[in-house]
């Protein structure tokens, strides 16, 4: 059985209370920050070692809207490691490799605004008042990446961002349930390859080609990351398109193993 992805997957910025030296930050990925915090805090087994001498730690911000945990691995190497990284390295503002929130900040800044990381919709969400305003001094509104300041408590944000990023999987008959593409025009048969929009009020469906290329149109790109859907206008991420799919094959496989087992 393939192994299920998380929904929701986030790079950190913590900071100790204790400590007000170069080692009170920390910068880590984790789908699930709630536990990974407690993991650091040392309420629950686990947490990186780096961390256990600067206790308690608070969460500063998440960077979210990551389609798997590959892609949230890579940018955190990227925010650990800006003065080597090729996405930032040739940047002409270098980042003083001391730590500091001054300098983690300028270095997620850079990271969000280069060439392949301004292509994903990405979001940045804080939880203390003191590094938004230095981002915003920081970033000066230079930046496509939305950033908001968040008042509630890091769990109530979890949970709702986790069900927002969960992919529901479709009936069978909602994706099938057009014969033409939105797209091309062209008809569509049950051997070719659909997608189909993950709004449950928008039946658009399209081939997969003819929405990838539509993602991608003024973009010279391979893959596409996100677009509109072509109907309802809204912002669709390829990887959820994609996971939709694979969760009706796993739907339907089930099902069929079922009936088998029945008979």
């Amino acid at each position: 059985m393939a192994r299920k992805e998380h929904p929701f997957y986030c790079c950190y910025l913590i900071q100790s209370k204790k400590k007000a030296s170069s080692r009170s930050l920390y910068i880590g990925s984790t789908p699930n920050p709630i536990r990974r915090l407690r993991q650091h805090n040392g309420e629950i087994q686990g947490g990186a070692w780096k961390t256990r001498n600067g206790r308690p730690w608070i969460v500063l911000c998440l960077v979210h809207g990551f389609p798997n945990k590959i892609s949230a691995l890579q940018f955190e190497w990227i925010w650990q490691h800006p003065n080597i990284s090729r996405h930032t390295k040739d940047k002409e503002a270098k980042i003083n490799k001391t730590p500091s929130l001054s300098n983690s900040l300028v270095a997620l800044q850079q990271i969000v605004s280069c060439n392949g990381w301004n292509r994903w919709p990405l979001e940045i969400t804080f939880f203390s008042q003191h590094a938004f305003e230095k981002w915003k001094a920081i970033s000066k509104g230079n930046t496509s990446v939305k950033f908001t300041m968040k008042e509630e408590e890091l769990m109530d944000f979890y949970h709702k961002a986790s069900e927002m990023e969960s992919t529901k999987p479709q009936s069978e008959n909602n994706m099938t349930r057009k014969s033409i593409c939105d797209i091309c025009l062209c008809e569509v048969h049950e051997r070719d390859s659909l997608l189909h929009c993950l709004y449950d009020d928008c039946d658009m469906t399209s081939h997969t080609t003819c929405l990838a290329v539509h993602f991608l149109e003024n973009e010279n790109q391979i893959l596409p990351i996100v677009g509109r859907c072509i109907q309802c206008l809204r912002f669709l991420q390829w990887s959820k398109l994609i996971q939709s799919i694979q969760m009706l094959e796993m739907n339907v496989n089930d099902h069929e193993n079922d009936m088998t087992d029945q008979e």
